[in-house]
């Protein structure tokens, strides 16, 4: 079974405060489906993000960007239908100074 190739790999972001800061996935796929995780600065361990920061059918993690969430880290795990699952390059996403 091969790995979903990554056709485009997530990047880092800098926005200005309250903008919205954007990563996208690119993938090929039968059936894929986008779970992206976050670590907010100061925190250990990566959270799986609420639905309401993904869009463009999953492939795009959006969120505001506010002093808290500067520095802020994603990354996406990218599954097909077989249940083969490709993660992207952890990127920053932060304001700027």
């Amino acid at each position: 079974m091969q790995p979903i190739p990554a056709q485009k790999q997530p990047e880092s972001a800098a926005v200005d405060t309250g903008a919205a800061a954007e990563v996208t996935v690119e993938a090929v796929g039968d059936g894929l489906t986008y779970t992206w995780y976050y670590k907010n600065p100061g925190n250990k361990k990566f959270y799986v993000s609420g639905d309401s920061f993904v869009t463009n059918g999953g492939a795009t993690y959006s969120i505001p960007m506010y002093a808290w969430r500067d520095g802020q880290e994603v990354y996406c795990e990218v599954t097909d239908a077989n249940g083969v699952t490709l993660q992207t390059n952890t990127v920053m996403l932060s304001m700027y100074k």
